[in-house]
Protein backbone atom coordinates (compact mmCIF):
# COMPACT_ATOMS: atom_id res chain seq x y z
CA UNK A 1 0.00 0.00 0.00
CA UNK A 2 2.98 2.36 0.92
CA UNK A 3 4.47 1.76 -2.31
CA UNK A 4 1.64 2.91 -4.28
CA UNK A 5 0.68 5.64 -2.50
CA UNK A 6 4.23 7.01 -3.48
CA UNK A 7 4.49 5.81 -6.43
CA UNK A 8 0.91 8.50 -7.12
CA UNK A 9 2.83 10.77 -5.54
CA UNK A 10 5.37 11.06 -7.58
CA UNK A 11 3.58 10.90 -10.98
CA UNK A 12 1.60 13.76 -9.09
CA UNK A 13 4.84 15.20 -8.96
CA UNK A 14 6.23 14.65 -12.02
CA UNK A 15 3.35 16.12 -14.47
CA UNK A 16 3.62 19.14 -11.53
CA UNK A 17 7.57 19.85 -12.93
CA UNK A 18 7.00 19.20 -15.95
CA UNK A 19 3.57 21.08 -16.95
CA UNK A 20 4.75 24.33 -19.02
CA UNK A 21 3.46 27.40 -17.38
CA UNK A 22 1.12 28.62 -20.30
CA UNK A 23 -0.79 25.59 -18.55
CA UNK A 24 -1.74 28.36 -16.46
CA UNK A 25 -3.27 30.60 -18.48
CA UNK A 26 -6.99 29.86 -17.71
CA UNK A 27 -6.31 29.52 -14.04
CA UNK A 28 -4.54 32.64 -13.51
CA UNK A 29 -1.17 35.13 -14.39
CA UNK A 30 1.67 33.79 -17.05
CA UNK A 31 3.91 35.38 -19.17
CA UNK A 32 3.25 36.49 -22.69
CA UNK A 33 6.44 36.38 -24.55
CA UNK A 34 6.77 38.46 -27.55
CA UNK A 35 9.32 38.65 -29.86
CA UNK A 36 10.65 40.24 -33.30
CA UNK A 37 13.91 42.28 -34.42
CA UNK A 38 13.58 45.98 -33.42
CA UNK A 39 11.49 48.00 -35.38
CA UNK A 40 10.88 51.28 -33.64
CA UNK A 41 9.04 53.23 -32.79
CA UNK A 42 6.44 49.70 -33.42
CA UNK A 43 8.88 47.66 -31.10
CA UNK A 44 12.41 49.09 -30.31
CA UNK A 45 15.75 48.30 -28.94
CA UNK A 46 14.89 47.25 -24.80
CA UNK A 47 17.92 48.85 -23.49
CA UNK A 48 16.72 51.97 -24.75
CA UNK A 49 14.68 54.98 -23.16
CA UNK A 50 11.11 53.72 -25.02
CA UNK A 51 10.45 50.19 -26.11
CA UNK A 52 7.68 51.41 -28.40
CA UNK A 53 4.16 52.22 -28.42
CA UNK A 54 2.79 48.56 -29.64
CA UNK A 55 5.23 47.41 -27.02
CA UNK A 56 3.91 49.45 -24.38
CA UNK A 57 0.37 48.95 -25.86
CA UNK A 58 0.78 45.17 -25.12
CA UNK A 59 2.05 46.44 -21.32
CA UNK A 60 -0.82 48.82 -20.82
CA UNK A 61 -3.50 45.76 -21.84
CA UNK A 62 -2.36 42.57 -20.54
CA UNK A 63 -0.44 43.68 -17.32
CA UNK A 64 -3.42 45.22 -15.21
CA UNK A 65 -5.12 41.42 -16.40
CA UNK A 66 -2.40 39.42 -14.46
CA UNK A 67 -0.13 38.74 -17.35
CA UNK A 68 3.80 39.40 -17.41
CA UNK A 69 5.03 40.66 -21.32
CA UNK A 70 8.64 39.73 -21.91
CA UNK A 71 9.80 41.33 -25.07
CA UNK A 72 12.29 39.14 -27.09
CA UNK A 73 14.73 40.68 -30.12
CA UNK A 74 15.77 38.34 -32.95
CA UNK A 75 15.84 38.12 -36.57
CA UNK A 76 12.53 38.24 -37.80
CA UNK A 77 12.31 35.18 -39.22
CA UNK A 78 13.68 33.47 -36.60
CA UNK A 79 10.36 35.50 -35.01
CA UNK A 80 7.99 33.69 -36.84
CA UNK A 81 9.29 30.01 -36.67
CA UNK A 82 9.12 30.67 -33.66
CA UNK A 83 5.73 31.97 -32.83
CA UNK A 84 4.55 29.23 -35.44
CA UNK A 85 6.29 26.54 -33.32
CA UNK A 86 4.77 28.38 -30.08
CA UNK A 87 7.68 29.01 -28.85
CA UNK A 88 6.64 32.45 -28.07
CA UNK A 89 3.17 33.50 -28.06
CA UNK A 90 2.94 36.33 -30.41
CA UNK A 91 5.23 38.57 -32.95
CA UNK A 92 4.87 42.10 -32.28
CA UNK A 93 4.57 44.01 -36.34
CA UNK A 94 3.00 41.30 -38.18
CA UNK A 95 0.40 41.90 -40.67
CA UNK A 96 -1.04 39.23 -43.38
CA UNK A 97 0.96 38.71 -46.02
CA UNK A 98 3.76 37.66 -43.37
CA UNK A 99 1.45 34.35 -42.30
CA UNK A 100 -2.22 34.27 -42.58
CA UNK A 101 -2.29 31.73 -41.03
CA UNK A 102 -1.63 33.63 -37.23
CA UNK A 103 -4.02 34.86 -34.72
CA UNK A 104 -4.94 38.40 -35.70
CA UNK A 105 -6.40 40.88 -33.47
CA UNK A 106 -9.64 43.11 -35.15
CA UNK A 107 -7.42 46.13 -34.44
CA UNK A 108 -4.04 46.92 -35.72
CA UNK A 109 -0.87 48.79 -34.12
CA UNK A 110 -0.51 51.11 -36.79
CA UNK A 111 -1.30 51.12 -40.86
CA UNK A 112 1.71 49.57 -42.25
CA UNK A 113 2.79 50.00 -46.38
CA UNK A 114 5.35 49.28 -48.51
CA UNK A 115 7.63 52.26 -49.06
CA UNK A 116 10.21 52.96 -51.47
CA UNK A 117 13.13 54.72 -50.67
CA UNK A 118 16.05 56.50 -52.51
CA UNK A 119 18.99 58.75 -52.95
CA UNK A 120 17.97 62.44 -52.86
CA UNK A 121 19.74 62.68 -55.73
CA UNK A 122 18.99 59.82 -57.46
CA UNK A 123 16.83 60.45 -60.72
CA UNK A 124 14.28 57.38 -60.47
CA UNK A 125 10.92 58.37 -61.30
CA UNK A 126 7.88 56.14 -59.31
CA UNK A 127 5.57 55.34 -61.11
CA UNK A 128 4.42 51.95 -59.73
CA UNK A 129 6.51 48.82 -59.14
CA UNK A 130 6.90 48.44 -62.88
CA UNK A 131 9.34 51.54 -62.92
CA UNK A 132 11.28 49.74 -60.62
CA UNK A 133 12.17 46.62 -62.83
CA UNK A 134 16.20 46.49 -63.45
CA UNK A 135 17.32 48.27 -60.57
CA UNK A 136 19.24 47.16 -57.04
CA UNK A 137 16.32 46.68 -54.43
CA UNK A 138 17.26 46.12 -50.67
CA UNK A 139 14.33 43.88 -48.69
CA UNK A 140 14.71 42.33 -45.52
CA UNK A 141 14.03 38.62 -45.07
CA UNK A 142 10.38 36.90 -44.48
CA UNK A 143 9.37 40.33 -44.64
CA UNK A 144 5.73 40.56 -46.10
CA UNK A 145 4.86 42.25 -48.79
CA UNK A 146 2.15 43.74 -51.19
CA UNK A 147 1.52 41.50 -54.02
CA UNK A 148 2.52 43.72 -56.64
CA UNK A 149 5.92 44.26 -54.26
CA UNK A 150 6.51 40.55 -54.29
CA UNK A 151 5.99 40.05 -58.19
CA UNK A 152 8.81 42.63 -58.89
CA UNK A 153 10.91 40.74 -56.35
CA UNK A 154 10.41 37.52 -58.23
CA UNK A 155 10.77 38.77 -61.54
CA UNK A 156 13.67 40.36 -60.39
CA UNK A 157 15.34 37.20 -58.80
CA UNK A 158 16.06 36.21 -61.95
CA UNK A 159 18.60 38.34 -62.85
CA UNK A 160 21.72 38.04 -59.80
CA UNK A 161 22.43 40.67 -57.38
CA UNK A 162 19.53 42.73 -58.30
CA UNK A 163 16.97 41.30 -55.64
CA UNK A 164 19.46 41.37 -52.31
CA UNK A 165 18.08 40.38 -49.35
CA UNK A 166 19.16 40.50 -45.86
CA UNK A 167 18.52 39.15 -42.61
CA UNK A 168 19.58 39.44 -38.58
CA UNK A 169 18.92 41.90 -35.94
CA UNK A 170 20.01 45.41 -37.96
CA UNK A 171 18.89 44.21 -41.58
CA UNK A 172 17.05 47.93 -41.81
CA UNK A 173 21.01 49.45 -40.59
CA UNK A 174 22.60 48.06 -43.54
CA UNK A 175 20.19 48.51 -46.30
CA UNK A 176 20.36 51.64 -45.52
CA UNK A 177 24.28 51.76 -45.31
CA UNK A 178 23.96 49.92 -49.04
CA UNK A 179 21.65 52.76 -49.82
CA UNK A 180 24.42 55.43 -49.11
CA UNK A 181 27.67 53.30 -50.77
CA UNK A 182 24.98 52.78 -53.41
CA UNK A 183 25.44 49.54 -53.30
CA UNK A 184 21.32 49.37 -53.80
CA UNK A 185 19.07 51.65 -55.92
CA UNK A 186 15.78 51.43 -53.91
CA UNK A 187 15.26 49.61 -50.34
CA UNK A 188 11.67 48.65 -48.91
CA UNK A 189 10.53 49.98 -45.62
CA UNK A 190 7.48 50.63 -44.09
CA UNK A 191 7.88 54.82 -43.81
CA UNK A 192 6.63 55.02 -40.02
CA UNK A 193 9.73 52.63 -39.46
CA UNK A 194 11.78 54.26 -41.75
CA UNK A 195 11.51 57.78 -40.86
CA UNK A 196 12.15 57.68 -37.18
CA UNK A 197 15.36 56.18 -38.43
CA UNK A 198 16.17 58.47 -41.02
CA UNK A 199 15.52 61.46 -38.05
CA UNK A 200 17.47 59.39 -35.35
CA UNK A 201 20.38 58.87 -37.85
CA UNK A 202 20.06 62.77 -39.58
CA UNK A 203 19.27 61.05 -42.59
CA UNK A 204 16.25 63.34 -43.98
CA UNK A 205 18.34 65.46 -46.59
CA UNK A 206 20.11 61.99 -48.47
CA UNK A 207 17.04 59.71 -48.27
CA UNK A 208 13.90 60.09 -49.66
CA UNK A 209 10.36 58.22 -50.36
CA UNK A 210 9.84 57.74 -53.92
CA UNK A 211 6.96 55.74 -53.79
CA UNK A 212 4.04 53.96 -51.75
CA UNK A 213 2.11 51.01 -51.74
CA UNK A 214 -0.91 50.68 -49.19
CA UNK A 215 -0.95 47.11 -47.55
CA UNK A 216 -3.28 47.34 -44.46
CA UNK A 217 -2.19 47.23 -40.84
CA UNK A 218 0.62 45.42 -38.84
CA UNK A 219 -0.24 43.58 -35.76
CA UNK A 220 0.73 41.79 -32.52
CA UNK A 221 0.14 38.38 -33.94
CA UNK A 222 -0.21 35.38 -32.13
CA UNK A 223 0.74 32.10 -32.25
CA UNK A 224 -1.66 29.29 -34.09
CA UNK A 225 -0.02 26.72 -32.77
CA UNK A 226 -1.46 27.52 -28.84
CA UNK A 227 -4.87 26.79 -27.63
CA UNK A 228 -5.54 29.97 -25.87
CA UNK A 229 -4.15 32.81 -28.53
CA UNK A 230 -8.03 33.91 -29.90
CA UNK A 231 -8.49 34.47 -26.00
CA UNK A 232 -5.78 36.67 -26.09
CA UNK A 233 -6.24 38.37 -28.94
CA UNK A 234 -9.68 38.90 -28.02
CA UNK A 235 -8.00 40.47 -24.68
CA UNK A 236 -6.48 42.44 -27.09
CA UNK A 237 -9.40 43.92 -28.73
CA UNK A 238 -11.19 44.84 -25.56
CA UNK A 239 -8.24 46.57 -23.96
CA UNK A 240 -7.46 48.45 -26.92
CA UNK A 241 -11.46 49.62 -26.94
CA UNK A 242 -10.88 50.59 -22.91
CA UNK A 243 -7.73 52.82 -23.44
CA UNK A 244 -9.63 54.73 -26.26
CA UNK A 245 -12.56 55.11 -23.68
CA UNK A 246 -10.61 56.19 -21.22
CA UNK A 247 -8.33 58.77 -23.48
CA UNK A 248 -4.92 56.37 -22.20
CA UNK A 249 -4.51 55.33 -25.99
CA UNK A 250 -4.59 58.67 -27.71
CA UNK A 251 -1.82 59.58 -24.39
CA UNK A 252 0.55 56.56 -25.26
CA UNK A 253 0.73 57.11 -29.09
CA UNK A 254 0.95 61.03 -28.44
CA UNK A 255 4.29 59.90 -26.71
CA UNK A 256 5.68 58.71 -30.10
CA UNK A 257 4.74 61.47 -32.26
CA UNK A 258 1.42 59.54 -33.35
CA UNK A 259 -2.08 58.85 -33.22
CA UNK A 260 -3.97 55.84 -33.04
Amino acid sequence: MIHIFLRIILVLFTALVTEPARATHNGGPFTITIAADIWCPVNCDPSGEKMGFGVDLTRRIFEPLGYTVHYRVMPWARALSKVRAGDVDAVIGANYSDDKNLIFPKTPLAPVADDFYALKDSEIIFDGVKSLQGLRIGVIHSYGYSDDTNKLLSAGRLTPGLIQEISGEKALEQNIKKLLTRRIDVMVENGIIMQEKLRVENLQDKIIRIGTIPQGGTYLAFSNALPYSRDLAKKFDDGVRRLRATGELNALYVQYGMTP
